[in-house]
């Protein structure tokens, strides 16, 4: 049983293996998908710290020292890229759940920050893309996450000047991280206005989205409940009729095996026989399609 979800191992072997491969395997990609959402948070947090931690000590000093200038912009950035990175991990665990939107196969292949060429022998060579453009990279990553979830409106990139101003704040990230003189090192007012405003619509925008993403998977959750209970319903009232045709088929036995078949004819003996076998049949089918948990 090592290779079975973690939310089967619990379960009785006998119990598990009246699942189908499909079953089995939708809850795994269903228990993958959990695990990257967790990631997210943790890394949500620890990185969102970052950025926090930056903010708290600049204020404290009024920002008097360029070293938390720079030190915001890495964190802010280092925040944004690798929620992005979780984000499409999100979306590409969606295949084959409950939200399986039917990615294409371009859509899965920039997920996983891959492209193919043919080599000259004729095989196929993969070839990572791991540094695609920013605002190519930003766009894509909301628009097939709020496709994954089946969200009618994502992030809202006309807000305003914010989204530009997020665009101007990251090319400012890249003078810091490369700088080629002391001259780049410093950051103006100007551009720290760009990234609290920056900081500001990313927050509320991936707030709003989560939210909306959190709605969906609350409303998957009831309605895999109500499927559940429909199931057990349904496995009641079949188990109900099987028993009481037990009970019919037992009481023709006892009566064939009793002292009251001296009383009955040749004729109504092969009725009761006739009527026993049906019933038999019908039970045994019965039992065959019965649903399972």
């Amino acid at each position: 049983m090592h290779d079975l979800p973690d939310a089967l191992k619990k379960y009785p072997k006998h119990l598990v293996d009246r699942l189908s491969h499909d079953d089995i395997d939708k809850i795994r990609r269903n228990e993958i998908l959990h695990h990257s959402i967790l990631d997210l948070l943790k890394l949500q947090t620890d990185l969102g710290n970052d950025v926090n931690f930056c903010i708290t000590q600049g204020i404290e000093i009024k920002w008097q020292n360029q070293f938390w200038h720079r030190a915001l912009f890495r964190a802010f950035f280092a925040f944004v890229e690798g929620m992005l990175y979780q984000f499409k991990q999100i979306a590409l665990k969606t295949e084959g759940t409950r939200f399986d939107c039917g990615l294409t196969m371009a859509e899965i292949a920039l997920l996983k920050g891959e492209n193919y060429d043919l080599k000259e022998n004729g095989k196929i060579n993969v070839r990572t893309n791991e540094f695609p453009s920013f605002k190519s990279n930003f766009r894509f990553t909301f628009n097939i996450l709020s496709k994954a979830f089946g969200l009618t409106q994502g992030i809202d990139f006309n807000q305003d000047d914010s989204w530009g101003r997020l665009l101007d704040a990251y090319q400012t990230r890249n003078r810091l991280v490369h700088p080629k003189s002391v001259t780049d090192l410093n950051v103006d007012d100007k551009e720290m206005e760009n990234i609290a405003l920056a900081y500001k619509w990313y927050s509320e925008q991936t707030k709003t989205l989560a939210e909306a993403i959190t709605e969906v998977i609350q409303k998957a959750t009831l309605e895999i409940r109500a499927e559940g209970k429909a199931k057990l319903d349904l496995i009641q009232s079949h188990a109900q009729t099987f028993f009481l045709q037990m009970q019919d088929v037992q009481f023709l036995q006892s009566l064939l095996n009793s002292e009251k078949i001296q009383h009955l004819s040749k004729d109504e003996i092969e009725q009761v026989n006739s009527k026993l076998d049906n019933l038999k049949r019908v039970l045994a089918e019965n039992f065959k399609n019965m649903p399972r948990p």
